[in-house]
């Protein structure tokens, strides 16, 4: 796919584009979607963080897969504070729709070790996925005590 072929300049390109198509209210074909979330593995931060970031403008109109949802719980651990907090944000959009794994939800329960920025935007992907989705005692008692710290 062009996401994982051509230039970095491409693949960005391509990731600004298919947000800005769900932007517009488009149906984004379920085949870029899970582009984007290979793209999440891209050795470049800029073409992570803008997949992530079209993932979820893609999330709110569009189905994504399992595969996508993982691949975006895998990208709480990216090095990019930028990349994990567009992750969470995608998370939180797919999860607010319908519901998401355990996997998934046990990956946002991790990252609320980050920092305090961070942290704010999984637990609201956290607070989407108790609407549609079973959140573990564990991952909650992580949320509690995330939300009692003091940065």
């Amino acid at each position: 796919s062009v996401v994982k072929e051509g230039t970095k300049d491409v693949r960005c390109g391509v990731a600004r584009a298919v947000a800005q198509i769900a932007m517009n209210n488009i149906t984004v074909p379920q085949q870029w979607i899970d582009a984007l979330g290979e793209a999440l593995e891209d050795e470049e931060v800029e073409v992570r963080r803008l997949a992530a970031k079209a993932i979820s403008k893609a999330a709110r109109g569009n189905a994504i897969s399992d595969e996508v949802a993982v691949a975006l719980a895998e990208a709480l651990r990216d090095e990019s504070d930028s990349v994990r907090f567009h992750a969470a944000m995608a998370i939180g959009d797919v999860a607010g729709r319908a519901p998401v794994s355990e996997r998934v939800v046990r990956a946002l329960g991790e990252a609320l070790q980050e920092e305090a920025d961070i942290r704010v935007h999984v637990a609201w992907a956290l607070a989407q996925v108790g609407g549609t989705s079973e959140v573990p005692a564990e991952v909650m008692d992580a949320l509690g005590a995330a939300l009692g710290d003091s940065d």
